[in-house]
């Protein structure tokens, strides 16, 4: 099992490689996520490497009058869920070289020319803070605080947490600033984002994060690309609750006939944090930071474990972690403008619809064009089922869905089915 402690140490070495682009100002605060990959040795444990294939950070999301019809704007900027939609454009260029003949460190072929997770392969999810949502309301209890022996940071620690995110109370209905309770908040539902402006349509990240444990983080198109979906080994969260962690991404609702995750929460000190613009309980951290910044790795086939200019390593006891940082840092690095979901630079003179070049490689068209190339790619290797993609160009976004995983869209409509379930009042966009 890998260290917690050890995973978010090699977060923010990675996190202070990337230079001041998109970072707060000493007035803003944000929130850090990352993904990293583990290599099994032998018995199941690691053999050492880890390597943090993406990072994000932000705190906004649009409203949901904001959004684009045709998904040319990113609309939820959380860290965890733009991590998640990162590591998915990650995962659709390393399938990409893989049809193209180059070896991965992270899939194989399997039956059918799909694929999968090599031996003891695993994912691993890292933020700076309890997702927003369902793992927020508790009172965490007191541990001593990663970085520091101050008795001030350790009583920061276990203050009593809530959550700005509002109740779903009909799936239909977006909720409003008072659906946030005010006495004591009830655990275990649906919530949206919060905020105090106009309503958004986003779920909360700890629901989104349950979601993804029963369907895979891996997302509906990439899906039909792989033998069985992708969970995460381990979850860990700074500051968060350890109860209320395991209740808001798995025990509220588990899945049936699998493992659960190893779900920690982190004490880390408030100063360690502030030193990388990640606390808001700080004075002079008022504001959210308006921009986003997402980072992904290259691909597999060119890292190098050995010590170069293109890999750092942390060294903590018997464990490494070794953090994949690309030469040119531009080519897998984006900044997004959180009031507007386009890449930074893109002003109101742009008019309502910006022009491309300002569209985000994550936002939902550019990564559907992104996976009819990948399907066109896999045309040939072997893939069973892949069907003529013309014929998916002008389908709308459910249809498309239904073509490309029926298997995923049914599974997610059999989650959503139940009367009283968790997921029965999901936002419906």
């Amino acid at each position: 099992m890998i260290d917690a402690g050890l995973l978010f140490e090699g977060m923010l070495l990675v996190y202070a490689s990337l230079g001041k682009t998109g970072k707060p100002q000493r007035h803003e605060h944000t929130t850090l996520a990352g993904i990293a990959v583990s290599f099994g040795g032998q018995g199941g444990a690691t053999d050492g490497r880890v390597i943090f294939i993406v990072l994000a950070t932000g705190t906004k999301c649009l409203p949901a009058v904001a959004r684009h019809p045709d998904g040319h704007s990113v609309h939820d900027s959380h860290a965890e869920v733009l991590a998640r939609r990162t590591v998915v454009r990650w995962l659709m260029d390393e399938a990409l070289v893989m049809y193209a003949g180059k070896p991965s460190a992270v899939f194989e072929k399997g039956d059918g020319g799909r694929l999968n997770l090599r031996d003891g392969v695993a994912f691993h999810l890292v933020s700076s803070a309890a997702p927003c949502g369902d793992c927020a309301i508790a009172a965490p209890e007191g541990q001593r605080c990663l970085g520091t022996g101050d008795p001030a940071d350790n009583a920061a620690c276990v203050k009593r947490q809530r959550t700005g995110a509002k109740l779903v109370y009909n799936s239909s209905v977006l909720p409003r600033q008072e659906d946030v309770e005010k006495a004591a908040q009830k655990p275990g539902v649906v919530r949206r984002k919060p905020g105090r402006g106009s309503p958004t349509a986003s779920t909360s990240c700890s629901d989104k994060i349950l979601r993804w444990m029963h369907l895979g983080f891996q997302g509906c198109c990439f899906r039909s690309l792989l033998e069985q979906p992708l969970r995460f080994s381990s979850i860990t969260a700074a500051n968060a609750s350890q109860e209320a962690l395991q209740r808001g991404v798995w025990d509220r609702r588990p899945v049936a006939d699998l493992k659960a995750p190893a779900i920690c929460s982190l004490p880390v000190s408030r100063k360690l944090l502030d030193q990388y613009g990640l606390c808001s309980t700080f004075e002079a951290r008022v504001v959210g930071a308006g921009d986003s910044v997402s980072w992904w790795s290259p691909n597999s086939h060119e890292w190098s474990l050995a010590t170069n200019s293109s890999v750092q390593t942390l060294v903590t006891g018997a464990e490494t972690v070794c953090s994949a940082i690309p030469k040119a840092s531009k080519e897998f690095r984006e900044v997004l403008t959180g009031k507007s979901g386009y890449c930074a630079g893109c002003s109101s003179k742009s008019g309502a619809t910006p022009l491309p070049r300002f569209h985000s490689r994550l936002s939902r068209s550019s990564m559907r064009s992104h996976f009819l190339g990948l399907l066109a790619a896999a045309n040939g290797t072997g893939l069973d089922d892949v069907k003529n993609t013309r014929s998916w160009a002008a389908a709308d976004d459910e249809e498309f869905k239904r073509q490309v995983c029926p298997d995923y869209v049914a599974a997610w409509a059999e989650l959503r089915g139940g009367i009283d379930g968790v997921f029965s009042k999901w936002i419906r966009k």
